[in-house]
Formats: structure tokens, C-alpha cells, sequence
């Protein structure tokens, strides 16, 4: 009975929302109707009005339901229910090596260790598979620059004008050489980095297609009205000939990057983080995962300001599914684990980010089932405190069953000290028998202290008038990288 009412409680509030949806589409209809018939134009009005109206419209509804489903997915996540985590088998007690003495190693951006050669090539690997991916880009757009200067003379030599809109062309060519100043994929290696290149080319080939699309318009007219013009054939033969050429060259620069990419298996990075604002997984995303991702898969749990950001989440809430979205039991977190993606992007040929959310009762199962199938773990502990039981608890867990090698804790000014040196050594004196790192060489815990990577703007985007720094982004990425990949190739002697 109790399951049941909690299963109404939760879909009938999406039965609700999907008529909102319905009936906020249907007024932004009536909205661009109006615009567009009955709004005097005299001319000063952009074409663009009515888009850019409805966008912002759009993006407001989404962001009313995503936090009107955060605050009923947290009401589900905390429904009572038993706890439980996968069993393991205690070894002989007569074979048990002695806990050995705990050591903790605070790591600055000065004080990385000296990296190894195998080390130094994954690193490379992975910096070089990223700038590669932005290239394609990057090459494809002055392709289709130098493709539709083309066409723009040959129409001239005919006499007709080209289809190209001015303002707008004029806006991507002043942006195709200014994006390499400010986002250098050598130098500059973040998300934000690849999606301007990306942006660019998506761009660049919409309007060749509209190009293209406007010659076939004319050379049917043409054939229709009964004349056969060179003017629409040459023009509309040549840029079937350039976007022919096009396909060819992005799709066998995609495959050579897959082929790079799979050269190598894959390294599986796990994500515990303390649950709180977005800024550190924002910082995640944007500085460390873009480098990650050309390597393995990142896998974290949702939590904190991330709960109903997700677009699959809302469209799975307005569709009265809501129960899918959280993993209640050890069984659906098993089966959610089952379907991640391990596999490159088809196109992107980056590895998927595989998030996890689960209730109060089911994530500890969560964590001990992802540490058991994983290669390297980030544990980020930026605030840390006392109140972070959960992380306590992750603590613990890492000792027992990962390499301390093989995990690493990041750490900034308001993180507890005093407090993570009392729970990391709990968690070494109890540390479980079949643990590996009952071993009498097994190093030290790494603490990497990050540098501030906000910085004081009036008129930033975040809360507390600050914006993040993309220079401090990288950095900490960039060390943090080397640090993994430092940990994934050490050899135990």
C-alpha cells in the first residue's frame, strides 16, 4: 500500500505538468502567429524577432519545470527503505598481512611528481586526440569558406547574385578568424573550446546547405518554367561536386579518430564528489572532462544542484516516468549500471559521461557496485566537513577496495583538514582484510590542493558575483590529468 501511494504522489504532479508543456506550446504558437501576421513591420524588426522570442520562452518553461521535478524527485529519493551492499567474502585470518603505516601526501601545482614515460604518453595521448577533434572542425570550416567564395564568384560570372545572406555570412567570416585567438585548441584544451569550433562548423554548413538548397530552387524553376539556364546548372552541379567532397573528408576524418581513440582501451574514471552547488561539476565538465573523455568514460552520481538539470530527465518526468529517472533498488542499480555507455561517440568520438541517480536507501549499493568495475577513482572533497557522512562512508570504501594508487582526493581551502586526516585514518585502521593496499609498499594517499578557479565578477553568472576562471580551469585540469594518468600506469614493485 505504502509503495503504491508513493507511486501517485509522483506521477500525477507529471500528468500536471505535461498539460503546462501542452498548453505553453500551443501559446507559443499563437504567439509567433501573432508576430509575424499581425505586428506592424516597417521594416526595423529582424526576421530573427520571433526565433529568438520563442527561445528564450522555451528555455524559461524548461527551467520552471526542472526545478519544479528537482523538488519531487528529492521527495522520492528520500522514501524510506532498507539499505543494503553487495556482500563480500572475508579472507583467512591466518593469512592477513598487517595494516601498514598511513601516509598522506599533500600534491601542489608546483610539486607534481616527475612523471614516467608511460605516463607522459597517455597524457600526450590524450591532449592529442582532443586537438584532433577540434582541427576537423577547424579544417572543414575554411573548406566551406573557401566552398562558398566559390560558388559566390561563379554566380557573379553569370550575373546572378548569390543566395548567401549577407549580415550573416559577414558575421561568420569575421568569427572563423578570430575563434583561433581565443580558443586555441593547443593551448586552450577545454569543453568550451570544442563546442565554439563546433558551433562554427554546424553554422557554416547550415547556411552552404541553404545555399545549396536555394540553386536547386532555382534550377527547378527553371526546368518548370520551361528554360535551361546555365546560370542555376553550373552553380547547382558545382556544390553538389564541393558538399560530395564535404561528406567525404568529414567522415574519413571521423574514422581516422575513432580508429586513434580505439587504438587503446578505454579507462574507466569514477567521480565522488561532495553534493552540493554545480560550480564543481561545472569546473569538471569544462576543464578535466573534455581531456578525460578522449580516454575513457567519466561515471559519477547525480546529486546536489545536478538533480533534474538533465533534458532526458524532464522529457522522462512530462512523459509520467519518473520512477525510471532513480534507481530505488540494488536490482534497478544494476540494471542502469548494465546500460552505460563504453563505447566513443559516433560522430564526436569522445566517451559518454554515464551519470547515476539513486535514493537514500540504494546509493551506497551504487558506489561499492562502480568501485568493483572501475580503473581510477577522483574523489573531490572541496568543503568537506563534518556533515559529509556520505563521503565518510566513500572513504572508507576506497581504502577497502581501490589501490590508493589508483584514487586520488582533491582538496581546496574550505575543505576540513583536520577532520579528512581523522577519517582517512578510521578508515586505514579498519581497513578491510581482502583490501589491496595491505601491503607493505603501498605508498601514500595523494591530496591534490586545488588553486582557486572563481574569481570575483559583479557581474558573473554565479550567485556570489564570481565567473570561472577558464586560465585556473585548465590548470588544475592539466595537473589532475597528469596525476591519473600517473596512478593508472604505476607498476607495483
Amino acid at each position: 500500500m505504502a509503495r503504491n501511494n508513493r507511486r501517485s504522489t509522483i506521477e500525477l504532479p507529471a500528468s500536471a505538468t505535461r498539460w503546462i508543456f501542452i498548453v505553453a506550446a500551443i501559446l507559443l504558437a499563437v504567439l509567433d502567429v501573432w508576430l509575424i501576421f499581425w505586428v506592424p513591420n516597417d521594416g526595423s524588426k529582424s526576421p530573427m524577432t520571433i526565433s529568438v522570442v520563442t527561445f528564450f520562452l522555451i528555455v524559461l518553461i524548461c527551467g520552471i519545470l526542472s526545478m519544479f521535478m528537482s523538488r519531487k524527485l528529492l521527495e522520492e529519493m528520500k522514501t524510506p527503505g532498507p539499505t543494503r551492499t553487495p556482500e563480500k567474502a572475508v579472507a583467512n585470518a591466518m593469512a592477513l598481512l598487517p595494516v601498514p603505516p598511513l601516509g598522506v601526501e599533500v600534491v601542489t601545482r608546483d610539486r607534481i611528481p616527475v612523471l614516467s614515460p608511460a605516463a607522459e604518453a597517455l597524457v600526450a595521448r590524450g591532449r592529442r586526440i582532443f586537438y584532433e577533434s577540434v582541427v576537423i572542425h577547424r579544417r572543414l570550416i575554411w573548406y566551406l569558406i573557401v566552398a562558398n567564395c566559390t560558388i559566390a564568384l561563379v554566380g557573379l560570372g553569370f550575373g546572378e547574385s548569390s543566395p548567401l545572406p549577407t549580415k550573416f555570412t559577414m558575421f561568420l567570416l569575421a568569427a572563423a578568424p578570430l575563434l583561433p585567438l581565443v580558443a586555441n585548441p593547443q593551448k586552450s584544451q577545454n569543453t568550451l573550446t570544442y563546442l565554439g569550433w563546433a558551433l562554427l562548423h554546424a553554422l557554416w554548413a547550415g547556411l552552404t546547405l541553404f545555399v545549396a538548397g536555394a540553386y536547386i530552387v532555382a534550377l527547378a524553376e527553371s526546368v518548370h518554367e520551361g528554360r535551361f539556364h546555365l546560370t542555376a546548372v553550373v552553380p547547382s552541379i558545382l556544390i553538389g561536386a564541393l558538399l560530395f567532397v564535404y561528406v567525404q573528408r568529414l567522415t574519413g576524418a571521423i574514422e581516422r579518430l575513432r580508429c586513434e581513440v580505439l587504438s587503446h582501451p578505454p579507462l574507466r574514471l569514477l567521480f565522488l564528489w561532495v553534493f552540493g552547488p554545480f560550480e564543481r561539476i561545472n569546473s569538471l565538465f569544462v576543464g578535466l572532462g573534455a581531456l578525460w573523455r578522449c580516454l575513457g568514460t567519466l561515471q559519477l552520481l547525480q546529486g546536489g544542484a545536478m538533480i533534474g538539470t538533465l533534458g532526458s530527465d524532464v522529457f522522462h518526468y512530462l512523459r509520467g516516468r519518473a520512477r525510471q529517472i532513480i534507481a530505488l533498488t540494488p536490482e534497478q542499480v544494476e540494471a542502469k549500471i548494465s546500460t552505460f555507455q563504453q563505447a566513443p561517440h559516433r560522430w564526436m568520438c569522445m566517451y559518454s559521461t554515464n551519470m547515476l541517480l539513486c535514493s537514500d536507501q540504494s546509493w551506497r549499493y551504487a558506489v561499492t557496485t562502480l568501485l568493483r568495475d572501475t580503473d581510477l577513482v577522483l574523489m573531490d572533497l572541496c568543503g568537506f566537513s563534518r556533515k559529509n557522512a556520505g563521503c565518510t562512508y566513500e572513504i572508507g570504501q576506497l581504502i577497502d577496495n581501490i589501490d590508493i594508487c589508483r584514487f586520488l582526493l582533491l582538496i581546496d581551502e574550505a575543505t576540513d583538514l583536520d577532520f579528512l586526516h581523522a577519517a582517512l585514518k578510521t578508515a586505514w585502521e579498519g581497513m578491510a582484510s581482502d583490501s589491496p593496499n595491505r601491503q607493505p609498499d603501498c605508498g601514500s594517499i595523494q591530496l591534490f590542493r586545488l588553486e582557486a578557479e572563481y574569481v570575483e565578477d559583479t557581474n558573473g553568472p554565479d550567485r556570489h558575483g564570481r565567473r570561472l576562471s577558464l586560465a585556473a580551469a585548465e590548470k588544475n585540469a592539466a595537473c589532475v590529468m597528469q596525476l591519473l594518468c600517473a596512478g593508472v600506469t604505476r607498476v607495483r614493485k
